[in-house]
């Protein structure tokens, strides 16, 4: 089990649109409009995490057991993709996702 992730839960990963790629931090920053944790919107499959180079990546794993609006609810280790690559790092501490 792992910390669940909301908006603003970091990831960190690479940006490939830069030449060369370069490593990159990024956050969060869409979630399910209506179940939140912490008061800050529950992280889901396909919810976007944006770089602070400027990059986006999407969110393709999370819980193969809890589903948010019909999702996969995200936590610490799941993955993004996109020009922005990498892992969810933070989550809440005081929900855990199998």
């Amino acid at each position: 089990m792992s910390n669940a992730s909301i908006v603003t839960s970091l990831g960190g990963g690479i940006c490939f649109a830069h030449i060369p790629p370069i490593p990159a931090m990024g956050m969060i920053v869409t979630g399910s409009p209506n179940v939140s944790l912490t008061n800050l919107a529950s992280a889901r499959n396909t919810d976007i995490v944006l770089s602070f180079c400027g990059h986006v990546g999407i969110i393709i794993t999370g819980s193969s057991v809890v589903n948010t609006n019909n999702l996969q609810r995200t936590k610490i280790g799941s993955i993004f993709t996109g020009i922005f690559m990498g892992t969810i790092i933070t989550g809440v501490s005081t929900v855990n996702v199998g």
